[in-house]
């Protein structure tokens, strides 16, 4: 039974997963820092910061840093369970 696992990757098992040296690491580590940072992810402003923002925040801003050459994944064992994660 899923109780609510979600695995958020940075690129498919035939991916890539973008290195770049401006920001220092990789385009999906550095979004999903910055999702953490002042909230930037909680876009229904409740101070928390729920997986399917987490997800969006990381999926719009690797692709729009990566210009589409990045595509991250996810799978959620249960798709009722949006629980937060800060």
């Amino acid at each position: 039974k899923g109780t609510g696992t979600v695995v958020i990757s940075a690129a498919s098992g035939g991916g890539y997963a973008l290195e770049n040296e401006s920001i220092e690491n990789g385009i999906f580590t550095y979004c999903l820092m910055d999702a953490f940072k002042k909230n930037k992810a909680d876009k229904n402003k409740d101070k928390s910061i729920s997986v399917s923002e987490l997800r969006n925040f990381i999926f719009d801003g690797v692709n729009r840093m990566s210009e589409g050459k990045q595509q991250p994944t996810s799978r959620r064992e249960n798709l009722q369970n949006d629980f937060n994660v800060k």
